[in-house]
C-alpha cells in the first residue's frame, strides 16, 4: 500500500483504533447501549423479554465483560481493542488503570494540577475549541513544563486533566480528542 493511500485511509477512518484488529459486536443488545454497564444492559434486556438476542455477540468481549459488570461497555471495548482482543492483556491494562485512578487520580486536586501544568495562558495544556473533525482540540505546549516537576507528577497531572475533559463531554459522547 502506498504511503499516500495509507494516509488517506487513516484520515477517512473514524476510529481511534485504526490498524487494530476489527471487533465484531454488532447485532447484539449491548451495541445499542454502550454507555451502560453490562449489569444494567442485562437487566434491561431481561425486563424487555429480549433474551433471544445476545447481550454481546463477541464471545471474547463477553468473557472480558463478565469480569467488570459495573464498567460501561464502551470503556470495556476500548481496553479490549487496545490489547488486540486479548482478554488477559486487556484485563491487566484495565486493572492497572483502575488502580491508578484509585491511588493517584482520586486524591489529585485541581490546585495540584494547576501547580504542575500552569494556569491560563501559561498552561501546558489548554482546551482550544473544536478541530475540523469535531473532536475537542487540546493545545500541548511542552516548552512551558516547569523545571523540577517529576515525570510521574507531570503524567498524573495530564491524566487528571484528560479525565476532567472526559467528564465534561458527558456519558453519551465518545471521548475523542485532537492534541496539537
Amino acid at each position: 500500500m502506498k504511503a499516500g493511500s495509507r494516509d488517506r485511509q487513516r484520515r477517512e477512518s473514524n476510529s481511534w483504533s485504526w490498524g487494530k484488529k476489527p471487533i465484531s459486536y454488532k447485532n447484539c443488545f449491548g451495541t445499542s447501549m454502550v454507555w451502560f454497564t453490562p449489569r444494567i444492559i442485562s437487566l434491561v434486556q431481561g425486563y424487555a423479554g429480549l433474551d433471544d438476542i445476545p447481550l454481546i455477540e463477541n464471545e471474547q468481549l463477553q468473557r472480558f465483560a463478565e469480569h467488570y459488570p459495573d464498567i460501561d461497555l464502551r470503556t470495556l471495548i476500548r481496553f479490549f481493542v487496545a490489547r488486540d482482543q486479548n482478554i488477559k492483556k486487556a484485563k491487566n491494562m484495565l486493572d492497572n488503570y483502575l488502580q491508578f485512578k484509585r491511588e493517584k487520580l482520586s486524591k489529585f486536586t485541581e490546585a495540584k494540577a494547576q501547580q504542575i501544568l500552569g494556569v491560563g495562558q501559561r498552561s501546558v495544556l489548554m482546551e482550544m475549541g473544536k478541530a475540523k473533525d469535531g473532536t475537542t482540540l487540546i493545545l500541548f505546549r511542552g516548552c512551558l513544563i516547569k523545571e523540577g516537576i517529576s515525570a510521574e507528577e507531570f503524567g498524573t497531572a495530564m491524566a487528571w486533566f484528560m479525565e476532567q475533559l472526559v467528564k465534561k463531554t458527558g456519558p453519551y459522547t465518545p471521548p475523542r480528542f485532537t492534541i496539537a
